[in-house]
C-alpha cells in the first residue's frame, strides 16, 4: 500500500464523528415526530453511506498494520550482514547477499550467478528477488563457503 492511498488515522476518526452526528440527527428527527418518511429515510440512506465509508477505512488501516507488522518482523529476522564493496556477506562467508534488499530489510536469499550476463571475466550476479544486477571483478568478489 503506498503513501498516497493510506487513510489516516484522523480520516477514521471523522467518519465515526459524522456517523455520531447523523444518528444524534436521526433521533431528534424521530423524537420530534415531524418529520416525513421521506426525510428519514434520506437521512438514514446518508448513514449508511458513512458506515461504508468508515468500513473502507477501517480497512484499510487493519491492512497498513498488518504490513508494518509483516516488515517489523521481517526486519528482526534478518541476519546481521557486513558489507564487502557492492554486496553483503554473513560472519561465515556466505554470500552474497542484495545490498538493495538487505538495506530496504527484504533480504532473505543469496543472489546467485546470472545465467544470461557471464562474460569478460567478471563475477555477475542478479538478485531473484529485485533484479538487480552485480557486475563485480573476479579479484573484488570474495566466494562464501
Amino acid at each position: 500500500m503506498d503513501k498516497n492511498s493510506m487513510v489516516s488515522f484522523a480520516e477514521a476518526l471523522q467518519a465515526v464523528a459524522a456517523i455520531g452526528t447523523a444518528t444524534s440527527s436521526l433521533i431528534q428527527m424521530l423524537d420530534s415526530g415531524r418529520q416525513s418518511d421521506g426525510a428519514l429515510r434520506e437521512k438514514l440512506a446518508d448513514m449508511q453511506l458513512q458506515v461504508a465509508t468508515l468500513k473502507t477505512h477501517m480497512a484499510e488501516l487493519v491492512d497498513e498494520n498488518l504490513e508494518l507488522r509483516l516488515e517489523m518482523r521481517q526486519s528482526k529476522s534478518l541476519p546481521h550482514l557486513d558489507r564487502q564493496g557492492e554486496l553483503y556477506f554473513d560472519r561465515e562467508g556466505d554470500g552474497p547477499f542484495c545490498s538493495h534488499c538487505y538495506e530496504k530489510g527484504t533480504c532473505t536469499r543469496c543472489i546467485s550467478f546470472s545465467d544470461d550476463i557471464r562474460k569478460y571475466g567478471n563475477a555477475d550476479f542478479k538478485c531473484p528477488a529485485c533484479k538487480t544486477v552485480y557486475c563485480l571483478p573476479r579479484d573484488d568478489f570474495h566466494e562464501g563457503k
